[in-house]
């Protein structure tokens, strides 16, 4: 497998460095050559972007760095609010029967789905408000006006 690390976009300005200035090193890595070389070439640049033969990219940042944004993300209390959240029409239905008072199998045999299907459009809504529990995604869309 051959990884192509990708440097970070310069400035259109930028096509060469200018004096003390290094440039952004572009490293193919195949399996042959020493796998840290390429890595510690690009670490001063604050993150590595891998991208495979597929497309694929892949962001690798300093674990320090990783831990302080999941500590951010933790301690944040930003929930969306109601009018913010987007649900699909296949969301917004199986909420509106679940509103309605039908519960999972009874929605999943009204709407002419499998149970767990309605389970995982249910798991897709609370993620969504970013609530624990189906009755709290159902207040807020409630607030929101998507069902009624």
């Amino acid at each position: 497998m051959t990884l192509q690390l990708v440097p970070s976009p310069a400035p259109a300005d930028a096509s060469a460095p200018t004096s003390g200035e290094q440039p952004t090193p572009s490293v193919v890595h195949h399996g042959s050559e020493p796998a840290w070389a390429p890595w510690a070439a690009l670490a001063n640049h604050g993150k590595i972007i891998i991208e495979d033969g597929d497309g694929n990219r892949y962001v690798v940042i300093a674990e320090a760095r990783l831990n302080a944004l999941e500590a951010a993300a933790l301690s944040s209390d930003v929930t969306p609010t109601p009018a913010a959240v987007r649900l699909t029409a296949r969301e917004q239905g199986v909420l509106q029967l679940i509103a309605d008072g039908h519960h999972g199998a009874s929605a999943a045999a009204h709407l002419g789905l499998a149970v767990n299907t309605v389970t995982q459009h249910l798991v897709a809504v609370r993620r969504k408000y970013a609530v624990t529990s189906t009755a709290a995604a159902v207040a807020l869309a409630r607030e929101g006006e998507v069902v009624t």
